[in-house]
């Protein structure tokens, strides 16, 4: 006779880092089922330049978690929930539709020098106080949307939202768009400035001193809240 599949409750983890993703399948008690890596490409278009292409990284995360839940030997539909984590120091701008409007900006992109020093002329004392950093570099958000803003404004005038890439993945896998994008302070913490440490939330006089347009900043919600459902598509 046919074998009957045994419904179990899983957990799915997804992580983006720069040079990759990975997914990882646990049962409820935390044991690991499976798990998988996919690389994706790191583009030096210019020296000190780093970019990546948020299609790839969205593609990395699909054919990964297809090869865990694969792997498994597991329906999809045991899994229970999904989150994801990445690397946060970084700029993301997705247009009204939730889509990309230009590569991603990881850590490593050094491009905007001339603002980093700009900023760093702006520091004050209350800043530090707020955001628990005195570190001021190119990867910090804020100073690379000074960059796009002078050099590259055509990103600037599609953008809805700026966004981590986990945050950017998981608005993928829901079919979410800009509006009902959001971020959670872990992840806004890695702006660094911008992020007010002690309330866990915007330091808005920070991003108004740095042009940073009120517009593009999402929702912002707890770790362990529901933020969307799996899209079919």
């Amino acid at each position: 006779s046919a074998s009957r599949h045994v419904s179990m409750n899983c957990y799915l983890g997804i992580d983006v880092g720069q040079q990759g993703a990975k997914a990882a399948l646990h049962r409820a008690d935390g044991s690991l089922l499976a798990e998988a890596t996919r690389s994706h490409a790191l583009h030096f278009p210019r020296p000190g330049w780093a970019e990546i292409e948020p299609e790839d990284m969205l593609d990395g995360v699909v054919e990964a978690i297809a090869e865990v839940v694969r792997n498994a030997g597991i329906d999809p539909a045991d899994v229970r929930a999904i989150a994801a984590s990445s690397f946060i120091c970084t700029t993301l701008l997705v247009g009204a539709d939730g889509r990309a409007v230009a590569p991603c900006l990881p850590a490593i992109d050094q491009r905007a020098t001339a603002e980093r020093d700009e900023v760093r002329a702006l520091l004050a004392d209350a800043w530090i106080d707020q955001s628990g950093s005195s570190t001021v570099d190119c990867y910090e958000m804020p100073v690379a949307l000074r960059w796009i803003s002078r050099h590259r404004p055509e990103w600037l005038d599609k953008a809805a939202r700026l966004l981590p890439p986990a945050v950017y993945v998981t608005c993928r896998l829901a079919d979410l768009d800009a509006e009902h994008s959001y971020i959670e302070p872990t992840q806004l913490s890695g702006w660094i400035f911008g992020f007010d440490a002690a309330t866990r939330g915007y330091a808005h006089a920070q991003l108004d001193a740095l042009g940073v347009p009120r517009r593009l900043l999402p929702r912002i919600v707890e770790c362990g809240d529901i933020v969307g459902h799996l899209s079919e598509a």
